[in-house]
């Protein structure tokens, strides 16, 4: 069962609770921000942000001046995040990508290296 939901400081019509998933066992927070001067009888679409500790209030931000501005429809934005007054939680972001940190670095190079072998075939004169 979600906790209440608690109003977000700054952001109109914005607020988040927190969700015990049984699904894969670990807690996330939940933000959602409701279109300002929402019809109550009116369906609103829904713009999900992953990473929501961060990118909520951002998305939020962008979406309702486009909404504003006419050019996007009004829509409710729900992050998901974690559990944190913090911001971004690194060490979980990794772990929950399914990747040890020795085969993400592995990724990394291996893909530094094809981008620069490709930025080579590309301008041949550039070292």
């Amino acid at each position: 069962m979600p906790n209440a939901a608690i109003a977000m400081n700054g952001l109109l019509e914005a607020e988040y609770f927190d969700f015990q998933s049984t699904h894969v066992g670990d807690t996330f927070r939940i933000f959602v921000a409701k279109p300002p001067f929402a019809d109550k009888d009116k369906r609103y679409p829904a713009i999900y942000a992953t990473d929501g500790n961060g990118a909520f209030p951002m998305v939020t931000s962008i979406q309702r001046t486009l909404a504003w501005g006419d050019g996007a429809p009004a829509a409710y934005v729900i992050g998901v995040g974690y559990p944190t007054e913090g911001g971004y939680l690194q060490a979980i972001r990794q772990t929950q990508s399914g990747l040890s940190s020795d085969r993400r670095r592995r990724l990394c190079a291996r893909h530094a290296r094809l981008h620069v072998r490709r930025w080579r075939q590309r301008f041949p004169t550039i070292p």
